[in-house]
């Protein structure tokens, strides 16, 4: 379990979350005091309330923007995971990193 300095926990599941959305209208920002991370979303609008805690959010240093993976990179993560399980010789293997390259997947591992 991730634990902010003070001891309190981290909100991983929402954590994960907001650095995998890839969504721009939606925003995260994780508060550095309590570890719960607050989520807006353009979609759904601002109440007075939501403007309200957003001001505070951006005047305070309390809060931090959860930033995203960028896409570049959670692609290389895949390349890396393929390369890390399958050997070079596997024909199997070399089709998946075909696929995530972007072409079909034809084969069917037996």
């Amino acid at each position: 379990m991730a634990t902010l300095p003070n001891g309190k926990p981290i909100d991983m599941d929402m954590l994960e979350t907001a650095m995998e959305d890839s969504d721009l209208a939606n925003k995260y920002f994780l508060n550095l005091v309590t570890g719960k991370v607050l989520f807006f979303s353009e979609y759904v609008g601002f109440s007075n309330e939501d403007e309200q805690l957003l001001t505070e959010i951006d005047e305070s240093d309390d809060y931090v923007a959860v930033e995203r993976i960028p896409s570049h990179e959670a692609y290389q993560w895949m390349v890396d995971f393929v390369d890390e399980i399958a050997t070079p010789k596997d024909e199997y293997s070399a089709e998946c990193k075909r696929g995530i390259a972007g072409k079909t997947i034809g084969l069917k591992k037996q």
